[in-house]
């Protein structure tokens, strides 16, 4: 570390209880490894890995990336209803053509 993040007060960051709330989370769930990653100011990233296998690293990848495309969907859950009675209509149509 350097001499910066040393003398730092973590508490008083921002995101301190939010990280507090989260630690606690995982903790109450008998955590067998962690990872931390964090998107840095200059747009690159930084991880951490505690305890962590390329195996758990491909399951919290794979957790991160369905989060996401929830995330995406619910975000969009007008667009996705309206293509979804697009289709059931279209799909009505072609039921009565037969």
């Amino acid at each position: 570390m350097d001499g910066k993040t040393e003398e730092m007060d973590f508490t008083k960051l921002p995101y301190a209880k939010w990280l507090e709330d989260g630690l606690r989370e995982v903790i109450s769930h008998g955590a067998s490894s962690i990872c931390i990653s964090a998107l840095n100011e200059d747009g690159t990233s930084t991880t951490g890995y505690w305890n962590t296998s390329p195996e758990d690293k491909g399951i919290i990848a794979h957790q991160l990336m369905m989060d996401a495309a929830l995330d995406m969907v619910l975000d969009n859950i007008g667009l996705v209803k309206e293509a979804l009675d697009a289709y059931e209509a279209g799909a009505e149509d072609e039921e009565t053509e037969l």
